[in-house]
């Protein structure tokens, strides 16, 4: 029997967070969220938040399962906003749509209205606010199209920026790419080694990377591209190896093992018809900064996940620092200049894993 169990050093003091609790963590780019009083809030679950003290005492439990207000369906991320101190939560894709608002004793004090044509959307992603509340967020739209004897999803994903009040000002960046397959009779297949939309608020600027892209871009409050960072990118190409290693994971799913057995599940018939890329992406989504102008972004390339690398981008002169993290860590969040690490830990004489986040200064992590 597996037992998992997730750590967090802080202040000299550990927290045992329930297994419940990894259920959501770490999942998009509001999972380890500080306000400032230092207090963390974490996903509960796929409707709930939970807060914990500085010294990690639980505290309460932000949001309820449901339809209506102050309910939340299907959590996606969540932010706090320097103007009014609420924390403001979106949801996935068959979720709620709109924005919910809570305080930080977890009372739900509205929903957010903004001018947004939901017709064009399915759903507000990740959320963001610069220094002066303005809100970056990331709605997403599918679309399909038949390609052979199945329908290709291609999902469009658009940067917008909103005043406070929740009146539309931008369109910053938008980006399209192939994310899933259904044949009628068969299974969805999400697309392995898809590209995808990478962003972050640093003060004043918006930096925006494609996963897949070459270019880090950093643009200005109003939506002005000021500068482009070159990125180095392996550019690995898919091999037929990489394919079946996508089909052996696929048919070990419990889930596809039960589709097989129905004839529901036919995963040779996705390797030969399905439009994989030609190139692996060459990062992930999280990007983080630091008070001083440094941009942190992990790199990996699908089957290196464990142990990706990382960069330290200068986002002033552009100059690029790799950096080198113990075996099975990864910086997971930067909370004034803190550097939390992430680190994974088995045990194969207890048959445990122990998720564990570790806080260090900038120079007890680099001169480890």
């Amino acid at each position: 029997m597996r037992t998992s169990f997730f750590v967090i050093f802080f202040l000299f003091s550990m927290i045992a967070f329930p297994a419940k609790v990894m259920k959501n963590s770490f999942w998009g780019d509001g999972s380890l969220v500080f306000d400032p009083q230092g207090n963390m809030y974490i996903g509960y679950d796929s409707y709930s938040i939970a807060k914990y003290s500085p010294d990690g005492k639980y505290l309460l439990k932000i949001g309820r399962k449901g339809e209506g207000p102050g309910d939340i369906k299907r959590m996606r991320s969540y932010a706090f906003n320097p103007k009014d101190n609420n924390l403001y939560v979106t949801e996935h894709y068959n979720g709620n749509r709109w924005v919910s608002r809570f305080t930080t004793d977890g009372k739900f004090s509205g929903s957010w209205k903004f001018e947004m044509n939901w017709s064009k959307y399915d759903i507000v992603d990740d959320i963001a606010f610069d220094k002066e509340g303005n809100v970056l967020l990331t709605a997403k739209k599918n679309n399909h199209r038949s390609y052979k004897d199945f329908i290709l999803t291609n999902g469009v994903c658009d940067l917008l920026k909103f005043s406070p009040g929740g009146k539309f000002l931008k369109t910053i960046y938008t980006f399209n790419t192939d994310s899933n397959a259904e044949k009628p009779g068969n299974f969805q297949v999400t697309i392995p080694f898809k590209n995808a939309l990478s962003w972050i608020v640093y003060r004043d600027k918006i930096i925006v990377k494609e996963i897949s892209g070459d270019l880090i871009n950093i643009y200005s409050p109003d939506g002005k591209l000021e500068k482009k960072i070159p990125f180095p990118v392996k550019n690995e190409k898919v091999t037929e190896k990489d394919l079946d290693a996508w089909e052996k994971r696929l048919k070990s799913l419990p889930s596809i093992k039960k589709l097989k057995m129905m004839g529901n599940a036919d995963v040779d018939y996705w390797k030969k018809n399905l439009p994989f890329p030609k190139y692996k992406p060459n990062s992930s989504w999280k990007m983080l900064t630091d008070s001083k102008g440094n941009l942190y972004v992990r790199e990996y390339t699908r089957y290196k996940k464990k142990d990706p690398d990382w960069y330290k981008v200068n986002l002033k002169t552009g100059k690029i620092d790799t950096l080198t993290f113990k075996p099975g860590e990864a910086l997971v969040q930067i909370w004034r200049d803190y550097f939390f690490i992430y680190k994974l830990i088995e045990d194969e004489e207890e048959d445990e894993e122990i998720e564990m986040i570790t806080r260090f200064t900038a120079k007890e992590l680099f001169s480890r």
